[in-house]
């Protein structure tokens, strides 16, 4: 079963058998000799003599070692997490001189971490699974975004070892991605899987020492399988300090607990954890939803607790993996496929602005969207290659012409009064022709949809071409009154009438086929086989041959279509009046888009191009010493060969993005505050650096904090604006801005920026309420002493 801990002392055996051989049998010395490292390295304290009972006849199996190690541990022992963490630590300091990786240390562990826990333990060399392989992918393409998630590595039904999994990795996503990037993809992988954070969050919490409670305190806690800690301010950050921590054992107890009321606030949502006389602490969350998510899976980790695992490893050991996590996995990508699919304006959609409630809802049924956001993009170009079959004319719409042709090729019995009614059914706006939004919605709904099955809707069709006596595509209400009493004789005509009305618009004399459908499934009314004309034989007939088509068609066929369609720019071609070529098309087409609503961004977005980076000035081997003492200045230490040049860049959005900010007015996203906030204009004279900065205040330097800048500049002649940040291999990256008038930059919390050298009046986002570490600019002089500098812009 995949997911076990101690598949790290199977990595590390690996690491110091030369033959390397794959075999589920584990050779006893090489994993003697391992456990005598570790006992070494005080990762273990086991006896020898255990271990020769426990492997007495010989080659052993990994259910042996689990056995021989988890035996060893007291049963009293409420840290086994932490002792195997320490193992594992241990293992890749033995192993890891044996991997070749093209990512930082750091990074190579975590990611060895993650694959230890997705390990089959039955393989020697260790292996993970084909489908852990393809689960992990599907989760990293996930966190990466919609570029990455059509790129697809074909794992061997084998499965990998670490360093295949880390190569075939780096190759396809890590090697295109910045630092931060492949960074923050790991970081998240590893803080789910492996350090299992359960909960994190603001909380209110006091603790009793001796005989009395500590004053109320707000903290940002993180709930791990074997403690909570809690910290000054969000772990995400570097700065954060740990304030203390909660263990949690097999005795701790958390209980809901009512009401309080103090001497200036109200305590309503509050929980205590005790394990008296060890522990004995109160938490007040914001609301009642989150007091049950703490209390939940506080009592998830007690459990797991005294069953010796953890809530992720139990998951594994039940062989729950493919079910439970690939469902979260799945639910997850789901919510991101949704942001990215009905992003895109629709029609018969209502589109919203509030990001932070959801991107979109369904104008009529909340359920049609999510189906709709079910096409993945395989899905999406088989039928977009369906749909150029039938454009015949290649305009990008579908003419009634055109679908009455295509219908006719099918070779299905249908007339052209049948025909219309499906094609006035897909044409939501009413405007004569087919846009491939349109086409797209019915086969998602009525195809692909489990509540909208082509049959069904067939049915509902044939039904309501049998009330439509005259023919004329609607039904009026006296239709509608005869086909609702040939079903139920006692409805009466007022209840008729209401229905008719609520089913159109107001004014409307005559229904259309789409609130026909709408009011079937809404009251569940079967739909009975003497509704169908004809005799039905064929009535799910165009459905069924519309599936057949999808299901026939290849990728490939839209990439030859399209190529087809702008053949004449492919083959594009101008010569000079000297007879040279002076013009040429590319021999593909970057994409193609048909008829419809589009957001800019979806148009403009060439992601074969690679990001765009600013130009910046490298300095390596810096030191970042912050100060010890509220309200003062610490300092960056540059080597002695930096001049204090750095170079500067015209700031467009790709180019911020280097630096992980933006402007505000192009990236329309919802943000946390953490502090109260507020904007003011400032405006910077001409002697602000060289009369303050330089003289009154220290020196220039650089800041980071932990609040969020709205940074505008008002004027023409605006100075530079400096951005900065630190690699994992300690360079320093800089580039000082030209920032264009009445643009907003947005950076976010941690940013490292300078503001000593702006010019004329910028409006500015700030908070008083968190510590602005702030460092002063120096550099070491050939005695070695620091001497202050000030940047210069080339």
């Amino acid at each position: 079963m995949p997911g076990e801990q101690l598949v790290c002392i199977l990595q590390a055996v690996r690491a110091v058998d030369g033959k390397k051989k794959a075999d589920p049998l584990i050779p006893k010395p090489l994993l003697k000799e391992v456990i005598q490292k570790l006992q070494s390295r005080d990762a273990l304290n086991l006896s020898m003599d255990t271990f020769n009972k426990a492997f007495a006849d010989g080659e052993g199996t990994f259910a042996k070692l689990r056995s021989f190690v988890c035996d060893g541990i007291p049963s009293d022992d409420f840290c086994i997490k932490k002792i195997f963490d320490k193992v594992e630590s241990a293992c890749w300091e033995l192993c890891k001189e044996t991997y070749t990786t093209f990512l930082d240390t750091n990074l190579s562990e975590k990611l060895w971490n993650i694959a230890n826990v997705l390990s089959d333990e039955n393989t020697y060399p260790p292996r993970i699974g084909k489908e852990e392989c393809e689960w992990l992918e599907t989760k990293l393409g996930a966190l990466l975004g919609s570029d990455w998630l059509s790129r697809k590595i074909a794992f061997p039904t084998s499965g990998l070892c670490f360093q295949e999994f880390s190569n075939a990795l780096y190759f396809t996503y890590f090697g295109n991605l910045t630092n931060e990037e492949v960074t923050n993809s790991i970081d998240d992988l590893h803080k789910w899987l492996v350090v299992e954070v359960l909960q994190s969050g603001w909380i209110f919490k006091r603790s009793k020492k001796q005989a009395n409670w500590t004053t109320w305190s707000k903290r940002w806690c993180v709930l791990t399988p074997s403690e909570m800690e809690y910290y000054d301010k969000t772990t995400s950050t570097k700065a954060a300090k740990l304030m203390g921590e909660i263990e949690i054992q097999n005795d701790t107890k958390v209980q809901s607990c009512k009401e309080m009321k103090g001497m200036t606030n109200e305590f309503k949502h509050r929980l205590k954890i005790s394990d008296f006389p060890i522990v004995e602490c109160e938490l007040v969350t914001e609301n009642e939803k989150l007091k049950n998510q703490w209390q939940n899976s506080l009592e998830n980790v007690i459990k797991a607790c005294k069953d010796k695992t953890t809530p992720v490893q139990k998951l594994l050991k039940q062989k729950v993996m493919k079910d439970e996590i690939s469902k979260k996995a799945d639910e997850e990508l789901q919510a991101f496929f949704n942001r990215i699919w009905l992003s895109r304006p629709r029609k018969g959609f209502e589109t919203r602005g509030d990001e932070g409630e959801g991107l979109e809802k369904a104008s009529k049924n909340e359920e049609d969207a999510e189906r709709s956001a079910e096409f993945l993009e395989e899905e999406a170009k088989k039928l977009k290659a369906v749909f150029m079959k039938i454009d015949t004319n290649g305009n990008g719409v579908l003419s009634r012409e055109e679908f009455y042709q295509y219908v006719r090729d099918l070779g299905l019995k249908m007339n052209n009064k049948e025909i219309d009614l499906v094609f006035d059914t897909i044409d939501k706006d009413g405007n004569g022709h087919l846009s491939f939004d349109e086409f797209e919605e019915y086969f998602a709904q009525n195809i692909l949809g489990e509540n909208g099955t082509g049959e069904s809707v067939a049915s509902m069709r044939q039904a309501f071409l049998k009330a439509d006596q005259d023919g004329s595509g609607t039904l009026t209400f006296k239709e509608f009154t005869e086909y609702m009493w040939d079903r139920k004789r006692s409805v009466r005509i007022s209840q008729l009438l209401g229905i008719f009305e609520k089913l159109g618009k107001p004014g409307d004399k005559e229904i259309s086929f789409s609130a026909f459908q709408d009011f079937l499934e809404k009251e569940g009314m079967p739909v009975s086989g003497t509704d169908a004309v004809d005799g039905g034989s064929n009535k799910n007939a165009f459905e069924k041959q519309l599936k057949c088509a999808f299901d026939e068609t290849e990728v490939q066929e839209l990439a030859e279509s399209v190529q087809e369609r702008w053949e004449a720019f492919a083959a594009f071609n101008r010569k000079g009046a000297s007879g040279e070529t002076v013009m040429t098309g590319s021999e593909e087409m970057v994409a193609d888009f048909v008829p419809g609503e589009y957001s800019l961004i979806d148009l403009a977005c060439f992601s074969d191009l690679p990001p765009l980076i600013p130009k910046h000035t490298v300095v390596k081997g810096i030191q970042w010493q912050s100060s010890t003492e509220k309200g003062k200045s610490g300092k960056i230490i540059f080597p002695k060969d930096f001049d204090g040049k750095i170079v500067t860049d015209f700031a467009t959005n790709e180019l911020l993005r280097y630096y992980g900010c933006s402007f505000a007015d192009s990236r329309q996203e919802k943000i946390s505050l953490l502090y109260r906030h507020g904007i003011q204009d400032f405006t910077y004279e001409n002697a602000y650096l060289s009369d303050y900065v330089q003289k009154s205040n220290g020196g220039a330097g650089i800041e980071k904090h932990q609040f969020s800048h709205l940074d505008c500049p008002l004027d023409d002649e605006s100075g530079f604006f400096v951005m900065a940040k630190i690699t994992n291999d300690n360079e320093f990256h800089a580039t000082a801005f030209k920032v264009p008038t009445r643009h907003t930059l947005y950076l976010p919390a941690g940013s490292i920026h300078s503001n000593d050298y702006l010019k004329g009046t910028w409006r500015t986002m700030l908070s008083d309420e968190a510590q602005i570490e702030h460092v002063h600019l120096t550099r070491r002089a050939k005695s070695d002493k620091l001497e202050k500098i000030t940047f210069e812009f080339v």
